[in-house]
Formats: structure tokens, C-alpha cells, sequence
């Protein structure tokens, strides 16, 4: 099959990759844009990408500086002449900050003492639910910013209210760097999110900020993030407006750390439904039964070996944690490989799996 889609992508005259970034694992991504740029450079082809990207305004949230390992405007870390250059002295840290799961590791072994989490259900979201708990109950102060009740907001020492996507204004940037205005549709009398994390700044920082309105903060974008100079509210306002260009380097593709596995059993690969959440409707629903069973997808020659066809009830177990799925019998994984479908927060699938590149697991017939 690989053979087949390089022939095809071969001998295209335009190529373009629809992906999911928060289903790739491991160094996949950093692949990923390796093939990008060498399909690229190939003078008879064109070549383009777009990531469906599972949450609103990510780009925006990258474009701010949410990666650990980068500044706003898609300024590396290492860069310190350039951030103290657009950001004063002093402005660079001497190491990059931490990605959402290396806080959770720092949690659990102490040396990370608070936390804030905005918008966000890490239990629930990231592998291995009863370890993030664990950690999370170590912190000294764990601050949730949500607009509902989550499994993580009950775990936390102080909850801040937010309305939600309804009341939000401001702006957002779609994946192709596009920044439309976005314009609340409900009206509250209950603070907006800018507002709250404002005091918030002002209560740490030694710079007291007055933002009067949610575009005070773009503002203040248009002047301190790359890309965003010619962006306020009347240059967006009626069809939006392209950010410019942010230059941005592959580096090089980083190894695979080590994992601690005999290596006996099948890898396990989930993969991630966008928008199949079950927030409102749980098992005891009497719409249930719209919900699909876990599928595990097997390749034909494992399938022989395990005396598996379709349509049979099989067991996948690892970490000491057991998952019922439905065989589907098919080329869509590479033999040596499983994919179950994540369709239910209730599946327990994140259980499977820990917080590295490669998992293993057992699979019998039940």
C-alpha cells in the first residue's frame, strides 16, 4: 500500500495532505514535514497541507506562544538576541518551557508546584487517567478556568468561571492564518475570560496592564507579535485579514527514546474522532445504543494468527488495564500493528496507553 500511494503521489502534479496532528505520535509530525518539504522541492509538483486541527483557533493559541519551545510570532527559544530585541532585556529564559505532559510528570514527581488549566480536561484528554489524578492532587495550587464542571475542575483547589465560546469577542485565526473577528452572540453580565486573566496579571506582574475593551489586547498583538502588525478591529472586521507570513525551520527529526517492553504483542495505535465527545450522553442514556463499540482494526495476517475474524469479540490488554472490542479485519494498519477508533471517553482506551511514542498490547479472542 505504501508503494501504491508513492507511485500515486509520484506521479501527481498536485499533492495535497489532509492530517490530524493530535492523532500523530512519536516523531510522526517532524516526518510528516520532512515529506512535505521534499515533495516540495520537486519543480513539477505543488504541494500543501492542511491540518484538521480538533480545536478552534489553534493556530491563534501558537501564534501566541503556547509551544514550550517557542516565543509569540514563532520565535524559537534559543533565539535570545531576537526576543530581547522585540521583547526588551531580560525577556529570554535560559531553557524552554514545558509541554503539557512533561508538567504533568513534573506534578507527579514534585517539583512542579502549581498549575493553571484553561479550558481544558486532562484527565480525561491525556493517557492514563488514574496517573494524572495522582498527579495533579500533589500540586500545592491547581487553578481550573472552565466554563462547566470536568473531571479535572472537581480536583482543583480554586475554579475561575468562563462563559464560553457564545460570549467570547475578539479574534480568531484560522489554520490558514487567516484572523476573522469574532464577535460574541450571548451577552452576560459575568466577567469575560480577558477580563479575569488581566487581574490575574496584574496581581503577579510588576507592569500593571488597563485593557478597556477585548481589542485592547489585539492592540497591544499588533504590536509586539510578528505577523500580527497590520491585524486591529477595522482591518478584520468585515472579511478578516491574513496574518503575514511567520518563517519557521523543520530542525531535524528527533530519535525515539527507548521503551521499557519486551516487545511481545501488537502496537497500539488510537485514533482520534474529532468532535466524538459523549459530554452529555453516558452510558445510562437511552440513546446509547447510537454510540459505536470500540472497533479494533486488525490486519489479515494477525487477524490468522490470533484465529480472529470479523465481527468477533476480542480483549485488548496492557498496563494491567482490559478493553472489549468488535474485530474489523482489514488492510487499513500495517501488520504488527492494531488501531482502535476513540469514540467514547467512556472506552477507558487512554488506559491503555502511557505517555510515550510506542505502546504494546495483548490481543485474545474474549
Amino acid at each position: 500500500r505504501m508503494k501504491e500511494m508513492a507511485e500515486l503521489v509520484r506521479t501527481a502534479m498536485k499533492v495535497c495532505v489532509v492530517y490530524n496532528p493530535a492523532s500523530l505520535t512519536g516523531n510522526s509530525i517532524f516526518m510528516l514535514k520532512h515529506l512535505l518539504g521534499v515533495i516540495n522541492k520537486i519543480p513539477t509538483m505543488e504541494c500543501g497541507a492542511i491540518p484538521a486541527v480538533p480545536f478552534t483557533n489553534s493556530l491563534g493559541a501558537m501564534d501566541m506562544g503556547i509551544l514550550p519551545d517557542y516565543y509569540p510570532g514563532g520565535i524559537s527559544s534559543s533565539d535570545s538576541v531576537k526576543i530581547d530585541q522585540i521583547w526588551g532585556d531580560g525577556s529570554s529564559l535560559k531553557s524552554k518551557g514545558l509541554s503539557a505532559l512533561e508538567m504533568i510528570n513534573k506534578a507527579e514527581s514534585g517539583e512542579l508546584k502549581a498549575l493553571l488549566i484553561y479550558r481544558n480536561n486532562p484527565v480525561i484528554d491525556f493517557p492514563d487517567r488514574k496517573r494524572v489524578e495522582s498527579a495533579l492532587k500533589k500540586l500545592s495550587l491547581l487553578v481550573v478556568h472552565d466554563m462547566m464542571e470536568t473531571e479535572t475542575s472537581v480536583l482543583a483547589t480554586t475554579v475561575l468561571p468562563s462563559n464560553g465560546p457564545g460570549y467570547d469577542e475578539g479574534t480568531t485565526t484560522n489554520i490558514g492564518g487567516r484572523v476573522q473577528y469574532r464577535k460574541r452572540g450571548l451577552k452576560t453580565n459575568n466577567s469575560p475570560d480577558w477580563k479575569i486573566i488581566s487581574k490575574m496579571i496584574n496581581s503577579l506582574s510588576e507592569k500593571p496592564i488597563e485593557y478597556l475593551t477585548s481589542f485592547s489586547v489585539t492592540e497591544e498583538l499588533s504590536q509586539t507579535v510578528p505577523g500580527y502588525s497590520e491585524i486591529s478591529k477595522k482591518s478584520i472586521k468585515r472579511e478578516g485579514k491574513n496574518r503575514e507570513k511567520i518563517e519557521s525551520e523543520n530542525g531535524v527529526v528527533p530519535e525515539l527514546g527507548k521503551i521499557e517492553s519486551s516487545g511481545q504483542g501488537l502496537k497500539l495505535r488510537i485514533a482520534e474522532q474529532l468532535f466524538a465527545k459523549d459530554k452529555i450522553l453516558d452510558a445510562s442514556s437511552p440513546l446509547a445504543h447510537h454510540f459505536l463499540p470500540s472497533t479494533l482494526c486488525l490486519h489479515e495476517k494477525d487477524a490468522l494468527k490470533l484465529d480472529l475474524s470479523n465481527g468477533d469479540q476480542a480483549i485488548l490488554e496492557a498496563n494491567g488495564v482490559e478493553v472489549k472490542a468488535i474485530v474489523e479485519v482489514s488492510n487499513r494498519c500495517n501488520p504488527g500493528a492494531v488501531i482502535v477508533p476513540r469514540v467514547s471517553d467512556d472506552q477507558g482506551l487512554l488506559r491503555l496507553a502511557r505517555s510515550c511514542s510506542v505502546n504494546w498490547v495483548e490481543v485474545k479472542k474474549a
